[in-house]
């Protein structure tokens, strides 16, 4: 597969977004054979955001963190599954106290469906093309069926046990109709995801905040890193991310501080320092804001 890069250079960090090419087999349209190893997530610092023209999915197996996938930010732990559309900026980064365990595979349904006539499906080709606004991390706990299907599909590809191309091609539509219905339970009315050219626009404040969302960050230094007004930046910023930039650091840092209090032993007060927060007060007080209990609640759920 080959890689194309756009960079967006700042003083003081580089962030890449990378376009991932997939080519796939029309009659069996997934990844190659051999391809579904085990990945162990880093923690460092996000160097790069990436996207691809067909789906992935994925499976956790060990781990926790976070998935950024345009403008969405999800924790994850093990037993979790993701479904990337095509053309979704995304990336996935582990706890650092917690690294993770993912497969993915790439494949294209579009190509499936057409093959065995499955045509007069347009609800299910519009969540398919990424057009659908949707949280593409599946809780397991919460949507048991789909993550059991998703890591099915996985576990025929890496195995290639006798007639695995047939069991997948049937767990795969079984993971269609699980995907539209779960997609519609939650967002019955489809609305549209933003384009991305405006998320390409403020990556650099993006990558700025992935990087240091454990230190002070200041809204017009984020602007600057954009060659924005910080008055623009702030319209641009909401209008894309559906929150203002305090907002959304503030979301980010409570999102990574929800992982490491599912997934780790360490005190609220180590984490709320892990994440940015300078006092114990102010971390207790976003984190019920945002998520609706207190950090302890949390972590005895």
């Amino acid at each position: 597969m080959q890689k194309r890069q756009l960079k967006f250079k700042s003083p003081n960090s580089e962030l890449r977004l990378v376009y991932v090419p997939v080519k796939l087999n029309r009659e069996f349209p997934f990844s190659e054979p051999g391809s579904q190893k085990l990945y162990t997530l880093d923690s460092t610092p996000l160097t790069h955001l990436h996207h691809h023209d067909v789906l992935e999915i994925g499976y956790c197996y060990e781990g926790s963190g976070i998935f950024v996938v345009d403008n969405k930010i999800m924790p994850f732990c093990k037993g979790d599954a993701s479904v990337v559309f095509r053309n979704e900026i995304h990336i996935a980064k582990s706890s650092p106290e917690s690294l993770s365990s993912w497969c993915f595979i790439y494949l294209d349904p579009a190509l499936l469906l057409n093959e065995i006539g499955f045509r007069d499906l347009p609800q299910l080709f519009a969540c398919l093309d990424g057009s659908i606004d949707f949280m593409n991390v599946i809780i397991g706990k919460d949507e048991a069926d789909l993550v059991t299907v998703i890591r099915e599909i996985i576990e025929e590809l890496r195995r290639q046990n006798n007639l695995y191309k047939d069991a997948v091609k049937g767990l795969t539509l079984c993971f269609l109709a699980r995907l539209s219905r779960t997609i519609m339970k939650y967002n019955p009315d489809g609305i549209l995801n933003v384009g991305h050219n405006d998320i390409v626009r403020i990556s650099p404040a993006l990558n700025s905040i992935f990087r240091n969302h454990n230190r002070q960050i200041h809204i017009p230094e984020l602007a600057a890193l954009c060659g924005m007004c910080p008055t623009n930046f702030r319209r641009i910023f909401s209008k894309v991310m559906k929150l203002s930039p305090l907002e959304f650091i503030n979301h980010f840092r409570i999102r990574m501080a929800s992982a490491m209090l599912s997934n780790t032993d360490a005190t609220v007060l180590d984490i709320s320092l892990n994440v940015g927060y300078e006092s114990l007060s102010s971390f207790n007080r976003h984190f019920k804001k945002i998520t609706g209990v207190a950090p302890r609640e949390w972590r005895k759920q």
